[in-house]
């Protein structure tokens, strides 16, 4: 996971892609973990698709899902990493019409449309 923290590596054409496929197995068996990584990662592309993968697979539970977590993690992160992680939330909700509102979206909502 310390792959992930490599900024460095963001414009590397296969890296961050190789991270990626070594992480997305785990998410379904840490998903609540997966958002904090996400927020920590230093790698755009990355952010974006573990935030898109847990998305995904809490839609996937249905209402034993959980996005909770996602929400933590985005009211902790920062402004760059807060775009990319609601970019992957957005693709993972991609065709959803109907989501029950995660504990803390609507304290959150407000701060997160002002900055962005």
């Amino acid at each position: 996971m310390a792959l992930a923290g490599q900024a460095r590596d963001s414009d590397d054409q296969n890296l961050p892609l190789m991270i990626w496929y070594g992480i997305e197995p785990l998410v379904p068996a840490n998903p609540s973990g997966m958002p904090k990584l996400a927020a920590a990662a230093e790698i755009p592309q990355l952010r974006q698709f573990l935030a898109r993968r847990v998305v995904e697979h809490t839609v996937s539970l249905g209402e034993k899902g959980n996005l909770d977590p996602l929400i933590v993690a985005l009211a902790a992160a920062g402004e760059a990493a807060q775009l990319d992680l609601l970019t992957g939330a957005r693709d993972g909700l991609r065709g959803r019409k109907k989501m029950t509102m995660p504990a803390g979206w609507a304290e959150l909502y407000p701060r997160l449309n002002s900055i962005h």
